[in-house]
């Protein structure tokens, strides 16, 4: 069995518990100051085409050419 499938990519990670009970309470802690400032929640997508990331100065993401 190959192990290496499992491996979660760089910058990933998961919390197991406590770790992750105490992330949720930083967050909403943190989404309950922003409601009381007036500010609205958005959830951005979760994934993005990458040629709508390279306007502007996200040309700095674009793939080098071979």
């Amino acid at each position: 069995m190959n192990n290496e499938r499992w491996l979660l990519p760089e910058g990933i990670e998961e919390l197991l518990p406590p770790q992750a009970g105490r992330l949720e309470q930083l967050r909403r802690a943190v989404l309950d100051l922003f409601h009381g400032w007036g500010y609205e929640l958005v959830t951005p997508p979760l994934v993005e085409y990458l040629d709508s990331l390279l306007t502007g100065t996200g040309n700095d993401l674009d793939l080098p050419s071979n």
